[in-house]
């Protein structure tokens, strides 16, 4: 590079593409790696105004729009967090 600025479109093109071919990864298009960022955020319960922020959404429905099939699958997890504060409840561990 040899202190030039990167160049996104170079990098994607030659760079990305080379590297991906080296790990033998087969077909993989960097926006993949965008996503993978974005549904990885949501399944680890990551807030997701945060997610809409890191992502450079220009709304929060973009955002759902995308990634809200994801949301569905926390559900019991969110209703777990419920009982809990509700009920004080907590995990035992083995330990206990």
């Amino acid at each position: 590079m040899q202190g030039r600025p990167l160049d996104p479109d170079r990098f994607v093109k030659k760079q990305f593409a080379e590297a991906v071919l080296a790990a033998q990864l087969g077909k993989v298009r960097f926006h993949d790696l965008r996503h993978t960022f974005g549904s990885l955020k949501i399944e680890q319960g990551e807030n997701i105004y945060y997610v809409q922020r890191q992502m450079g959404h220009s709304s929060i429905q973009v955002t759902i729009d995308v990634y809200g099939h994801l949301l569905e699958s926390r559900k019991p997890e969110a209703a777990a967090k419920t009982d809990a504060m509700i009920f004080r409840t907590t995990k035992k561990t083995p330990a206990d």
